[in-house]
């Protein structure tokens, strides 16, 4: 007797979330740590309050290259804004690669009710980031957060995808 054909179990992961949080998500996670590694300095100074701080910086390490003067503070601060930048930018393509994995591997559970728990505790988790994450920019943002026309195009971008990814989880 011949078997019938098996057809893959119905995922309980619609495709709009797959193709958000396992494919779009992803590449712009990924596309942050390219951007971060092929161009430095636009990602740590893209805005004018930014330059500003940047060439008070370089008016500091002149004065600390003088005899009696400051140490090379400026120097290794930026080395320092640098070093977090690119941490925070693998931080979220690692992110984005596990949401990738988990997504695909529910997506191949037999068990609707199995893939929703799995669903559930990877999303949770993102969605409270994704809250911890504002606010920890807004806060370090210190009095530029109320002053919009001055935030740099990579804080906008920050903002806007991470309301955009907050809302569907």
């Amino acid at each position: 007797m011949p078997s019938k054909p098996t057809t893959p179990p119905k995922s309980a992961v619609p495709a709009v979330y797959y193709v958000i949080f396992g494919i779009i998500e992803p590449l712009i996670t990924f596309s942050s740590l390219l951007e971060a590694i092929l161009s430095p300095e636009k990602v740590c100074v893209s805005s004018d309050v930014a330059r500003r701080k940047l060439r008070s910086a370089q008016i500091l390490d002149r004065y600390a290259r003088q005899p009696g003067g400051f140490t090379e503070a400026s120097e290794a601060f930026a080395r320092t804004a640098y070093t977090v930048v690119c941490q925070m930018v693998v931080a979220h393509a690692v992110i984005g690669c596990v949401n990738a994995s988990v997504l695909r591997t529910i997506r191949r559970l037999p068990s609707p009710t199995l893939q929703e728990k799995i669903a559930r505790s990877l999303l949770i988790p993102l969605a409270i980031g994704d809250v911890m994450h504002q606010l920890g920019t807004f806060y370090g943002m210190g009095d530029v957060r109320w002053k919009m026309n001055e935030w740099p195009e990579i804080l906008w971008l920050n903002v806007v995808f991470g309301i955009l990814l907050f809302v569907p989880r």
